[in-house]
């Protein structure tokens, strides 16, 4: 495994252009991922800010909504030719069940919007693009409603704790020093992965 001057286009492809929403409930992630390439494994880290908020405390039974903001991003056009595929996943808290949920807003995705599902292993937010290197995005708003249990916390993080049980999955084209192009898959995740929304269930 290798870092190389070719694992930047990963760490910019996904800087943040802002800090996003300021608030108590603003959080760091960093995002450690792995790609594979005919020179051997790219590693590389970035970094991105997500603004969550959700209820303090919840009674029993009642119903709560966690919201994840995202800030804005820009592509590097020196190093990327494209990104695409994006796939973040988001588990179901524990001391909850699923009621529903919603994206809205987002910006620079490409051609195909986004979408959402929920399987086994909770929600995936999709974002097919493609995003083209030098461009701005801003992903979309992602909102899930959750009916709280009988007790306890309801905690809201992203998903994944290896590159092969990721958070966050994405295809880049990089561009290549002698004026190529190289397709990368990528496999991250946040590594420390921290808690976005807690919601107390309280009577």
């Amino acid at each position: 495994m290798r870092r190389a001057a070719l694992p930047a286009v990963l760490a910019l492809a996904l800087a943040p252009l802002t800090a996003g929403l300021a608030s108590a409930a603003e959080t760091r992630l960093v995002f450690d991922c792995k790609a594979a390439s005919p020179g051997g494994d790219v590693l590389s880290k970035f970094e991105h800010t997500v603004d969550g908020s959700a209820p303090a405390t919840v009674a029993p039974g009642g119903d709560l909504t966690a919201t994840l903001v995202a800030a804005s991003s820009t592509t590097d056009p020196d190093s990327v030719q494209q990104i695409s595929n994006l796939v973040f996943r988001v588990p179901l808290p524990a001391n909850s069940s699923y009621v529903s949920h919603s994206l809205s807003g987002g910006s620079g995705l490409g051609d195909t919007p986004p979408s959402t599902s929920i399987g086994p292993d909770g929600l995936l937010l999709t974002v097919p693009g493609p995003i083209a290197g030098g461009a701005s995005f801003t992903l979309p708003t992602f909102s899930v409603v959750l009916r709280a249990g009988d007790g306890g916390t309801v905690e809201t993080r992203f998903g994944g704790s290896s590159h092969t049980d990721p958070s966050l999955t994405f295809d880049v084209v990089a561009k290549t020093p002698d004026g190529g192009s190289l397709p990368l898959s990528n496999s991250c995740f946040l590594d420390p992965n921290p808690v976005l929304t807690t919601t107390q269930i309280t009577s």
